[in-house]
């Protein structure tokens, strides 16, 4: 198999990349205390409701509260998420704040940071299992970094606590610290760009990429039926309103404009096609253009995706569900210009052969290795018995409803069977981890 360099050692293009090495989230929905501490590629699995789709929604969550609109923090935390549906905690069992600790590394001009990221919010309290009494708020938030390798504890950039009231240190220039007041709704880290304005990017080096890399990173969820429904021709779209690109949302991933940007990359490009000939049969990719010119005069720019898989010529939509999941899964991994150094992917194995998943775990493990990282969910022995068991966590209910995480190596009974090989991951999963 190839291995994916962190960059083409030929070409002037460096990416920057942020990983993590820890992340934990409590009180959110069911869960309570439950952390993944990534090392490269790692999945999370459990019985069903135990929370998987939860723990990978965190980092929308996230994403919201830092990067969201004033409309949209509104509504979450008042209880309403995003196309109404509710985030809130529903358990009575629920006795934390929802918190949310993030820790990890950015390397940034040849030096590594590590960083670690705190965000509290006040405990929802329900006036019944539906309803919050009162809004919700940030209580506290602090950002640390340290030069990954120096002695010492690494030191607050940014806090604020439950008043609102911030604090936020220049990480390059020796100015004064900066203090400010924020909403209760409002991350400090957002409103600390936006204070500095023009200054942000020089003395904010560190948080800046903080902040890109929670920007860029994705939470991937792909249905076959979305993805074919936005890569036909124009000519079968044209009396359909088109998405604007802000609303092109994950689910449903453009494969032509990914495959064009990653054609724009010879290494890129020669990566992907050889990914797609290994695991789908695809010997030729072709992406093309034409003029149209509608009922009123207005001209179009009809772009189609043509795929050659086994000597035929092949749109799209004439692919199996298991094929187009595939090819935009490879589109995902392989398109370094996104950045997107952080990404949590559901059930990646869905719709794929047993043979086809161990060639994209093995994917997902070498563009981890080179910079990125990679949480999948998953039920799938095949997937399981691709990994060791200090890469897979465990998400089960430890009495009540709320579910709490495991680390299989850490968990002393699956270890002791697993190293006696007298079990695999396979025969755990359907005992559900708990026999």
């Amino acid at each position: 198999m190839r291995i994916i360099r962190k960059y083409d050692e030929n070409s002037t293009n460096k990416y920057v990349y942020m990983i993590l090495t820890k992340y934990f989230v409590t009180g959110y929905k069911n869960l309570k205390e439950c952390e993944v501490r990534p090392k490269g590629f790692h999945v999370i699995t459990g019985c069903n409701g135990t929370g998987k789709s939860n723990f990978l929604e965190t980092l929308s969550f996230i994403k919201l509260l830092i990067n969201g609109s004033e409309d949209d923090r509104s509504r979450v935390f008042s209880g309403t998420g995003i196309d109404d549906t509710q985030w809130t905690p529903m358990s009575s069992e629920v006795d934390a704040a929802p918190a949310f600790q993030l820790e990890g590394e950015i390397e940034l001009d040849d030096v590594t940071w590590e960083f670690n990221y705190f965000l509290k919010l006040t405990k929802p309290v329900m006036s019944d299992p539906f309803t919050l009494s009162t809004p919700i708020y940030i209580k506290s938030e602090i950002l640390k970094a340290k030069e990954k390798g120096k002695p010492g504890a690494m030191k607050s950039i940014l806090a604020r606590d439950k008043e609102g009231k911030c604090i936020a240190k220049p990480e390059i220039e020796a100015r004064k610290v900066e203090k400010f007041n924020v909403t209760g709704e409002m991350s400090a880290l957002a409103a600390l760009k936006i204070r500095e304005a023009a200054d942000f990017e020089t003395r904010y080096p560190l948080t800046k990429e903080f902040l890109k890399g929670i920007s860029d990173a994705r939470v991937i969820s792909l249905n076959p039926k979305a993805l074919l429904a936005n890569n036909r021709s124009y000519e079968s779209r044209i009396r359909q309103a088109l998405l604007p690109a802000n609303q092109n949302t994950i689910s449903s991933v453009n494969l032509y404009e990914k495959l064009t940007l990653i054609q724009s990359d010879e290494f890129q490009w020669e990566q992907l096609c050889y990914w797609a000939k290994e695991i789908l049969r695809i010997s030729k990719i072709q992406l093309r253009e034409k003029i149209l010119e509608l009922e009123d005069g207005e001209e179009v720019v009809n772009k189609s995706l043509l795929l050659t898989q086994d000597d035929k010529v092949l749109w799209p939509y004439e692919l199996s569900n298991g094929s187009v999941i595939i090819l935009a899964l490879l589109c995902l991994l392989l398109q370094k210009k996104s950045n997107a150094s952080i990404m949590l992917i559901e059930e990646p194995e869905a719709y794929i052969h047993p043979k086809a998943i161990v060639d994209i775990v093995t994917l997902m493990k070498e563009v981890a290795e080179s910079g990125h990282t990679i949480i999948a969910s998953t039920h799938n022995p095949v997937v399981l018995n691709s990994l060791k068991a200090n890469q897979v966590t465990l998400l089960s209910f430890d009495g009540g409803n709320m579910a709490h995480s495991h680390l299989v190596a850490e968990i002393k009974e699956a270890r002791d069977v697993l190293d006696r090989g007298r079990i695999n991951f396979g025969d755990l999963l359907q005992n559900d981890f708990q026999s």
